[in-house]
């Protein structure tokens, strides 16, 4: 069962929101200081999911026999994202440069379900080691899926209009072939999730 930001019933699970200003060089607590050079604009999500049996693990089939979209969150155009505190959307993010790559962390909770990503990923090609994981807001029951060993390529820039990851935000797509939902180990699926995060933390100010 799908899940579209904005429709239909979700999970029960909230995301906390942690927040941070820094303005003028000093640390802001609780209240933005009057610095009106600089703007910090909410954090926008873009997302699309499939979830369906994994060739990896055929010996271990997953609970849906065929490849099924999941959750949808806004569309994949530049600006197209859902700001976060719109359409029923909680959006906390951050993407910040480590060495010669990017410490990722996303948590995304709309009205059709929930997802997370998290790991270290490159500036360019793809890297593994990914955490994710996607809900939907099947009705009464919504499962969760969680991969541990996923892999992560890095939209090009010619796809993504300039840098695919940068300080603030990335596109990217997430493979998860050893997705498993809680107290059913016995069941592996493949889930794929393209995204694309915006003005996460890490992002430069704009005037």
């Amino acid at each position: 069962m799908s899940g579209k930001a904005g429709e239909g019933s979700g999970g029960t699970r909230r995301f906390a929101r942690v927040g941070a200003l820094a303005g003028c060089g000093a640390l802001v607590l609780g209240a933005i200081a009057s610095c009106s050079s600089t703007t910090l604009q909410p954090a926008t999500v873009y997302l699309s999911s499939t979830i369906g049996p994994s060739q990896a693990f055929a010996s271990m089939p997953c609970q849906l026999g065929t490849v099924m979209n999941q959750l949808e969150i806004g569309s994949p155009t530049i600006g197209g994202g859902v700001k976060d505190g719109t359409q029923s959307t909680s959006v906390q993010c951050s993407v910040e440069q480590s060495g010669s790559g990017f410490s990722v962390s996303v948590n995304v909770m709309g009205s059709g379900g929930s997802f997370s990503i998290s790991g270290m990923m490159p500036s360019t090609g793809m890297a593994t080691g990914i955490t994710a994981a996607l809900d939907y807001g099947q009705v009464g029951a919504p499962l969760t899926f969680m991969g541990t060993n996923c892999s992560v390529m890095i939209e090009p820039a010619s796809v993504a209009g300039g840098a695919g990851i940068k300080p603030g935000a990335v596109w990217a797509t997430v493979t998860c072939s050893d997705m498993t939902v809680f107290d059913q180990p016995g069941h592996v699926c493949e889930g794929i999730l393209t995204f694309r995060m915006e003005n996460c933390a890490g992002s430069p100010t704009t005037s």
